[in-house]
C-alpha cells in the first residue's frame, strides 16, 4: 500500500452552502458498499431518514449533514472502501476494470482527491491512456476543472490538430504513440495526471513530455495501481508535487 491519508480535514466543507447535497451524494456512493442498517449504526442516523436522503425525497438539515460528514471522516469510511476495493484477488491482481465501472467507487475517490492539499492549484486533468477516462472524469467533476485524454490511437502521420509523443513500450519493446488535442491544455496550466495502471515508466515519460511540449506544468499523479515500487520510485524523480498510488502490487 502506498497511499497515505495525509489529506485535508473534511471540516473545509462545513461552511459550504451545498454541504447538504454533498452529504447526499456521499451517502449514495457509500450505499454501494454498506447497507442502510450498517450506515444507521455507524452514522447514528435512522435508516428511514437515510433512505429518504438517498432517494432524494428530502435532504438532511445542515446540522445533520455536518454530523454525518464528521462521522464519515472519524470512521474513515471512504478510506476503508478504497482500501478494500483495491485489494488484490487470489491471483495477486487488482481488477482495475471492475473499479472503473463502479460509480460508487469513482464518486468516493473523486471526493477523496478534493482533500489533497493545494488541489485547487490544478487547472486540468490529463488521463492516460483512454481507459483511465472514467476515473479522470470523476476527479475532474469533483474539483471542477477541465479534462484532457491522451490517446494511443496515433501514428507518425496523425492529425496536425494533435500534439504527439513516442515511447518504447516496456511491455513488448514496440514503439508506441501518445497524443493529446491541441488546446486541451493551455500554456502554464497545472496538470494532474491520472491513470488506472502505473506499469510503464516510458509511457509516463511520454505523458510528462506532452505536458512539457505545450508549456504546461506537470503538478501531480493519481494512479489506482502500480506494478512495483521501482516504478513509483522512478516517477518520484520527476519532482511532482503530489503522487498518490492506491496500491503497489509488489
Amino acid at each position: 500500500m502506498y497511499m497515505r491519508y495525509d489529506n485535508k480535514s473534511y471540516t473545509q466543507f462545513y461552511d459550504e452552502k451545498n454541504i447538504r447535497s454533498l452529504v447526499v451524494r456521499l451517502l449514495n456512493a457509500l450505499k454501494s458498499f454498506y447497507t442502510f442498517r450498517d450506515l444507521e449504526l455507524m452514522l447514528d442516523v435512522p435508516q428511514q431518514a437515510l433512505w429518504r436522503y438517498v432517494n432524494f425525497l428530502t435532504v438532511p438539515e445542515e446540522s445533520t449533514a455536518k454530523k454525518i460528514l464528521r462521522k464519515i471522516e472519524e470512521l474513515r469510511l471512504i478510506e476503508k472502501v478504497v482500501d478494500d476495493m483495491v485489494r488484490p484477488n487470489s491471483k495477486g491482481q487488482v481488477e482495475v476494470w471492475r473499479l472503473t465501472h463502479n460509480i460508487g467507487f469513482l464518486d468516493l475517490l473523486g471526493f477523496w482527491v478534493t482533500l489533497i492539499p493545494k488541489i485547487d492549484d490544478v487547472d486540468v486533468i490529463l488521463a492516460y491512456p483512454e481507459d483511465s477516462s472514467p476515473l479522470a472524469t470523476s476527479i475532474a467533476y469533483w474539483i471542477r476543472v477541465n479534462l484532457c485524454v491522451a490517446t494511443r490511437k496515433a501514428n507518425a502521420t496523425f492529425s496536425s490538430k494533435y500534439v504527439v509523443e513516442t515511447y518504447q513500450s516496456e511491455v513488448d519493446g514496440s514503439v508506441e504513440y501518445l497524443a493529446i488535442p491541441k488546446g486541451c491544455i493551455d500554456k502554464e496550466d497545472y496538470v494532474l495526471i491520472v491513470t488506472n495502471n502505473l506499469n510503464d515508466v516510458n509511457m509516463f515519460n511520454a505523458v510528462y513530455a506532452l505536458v512539457r511540449k505545450v508549456q504546461a506544468v506537470p503538478w501531480g499523479l493519481i494512479a489506482v495501481v502500480a506494478r512495483n515500487r521501482e516504478v513509483v520510485d522512478s516517477v518520484r524523480t520527476y519532482g511532482l508535487n503530489v503522487i498518490k498510488v492506491l496500491r503497489v502490487i509488489t
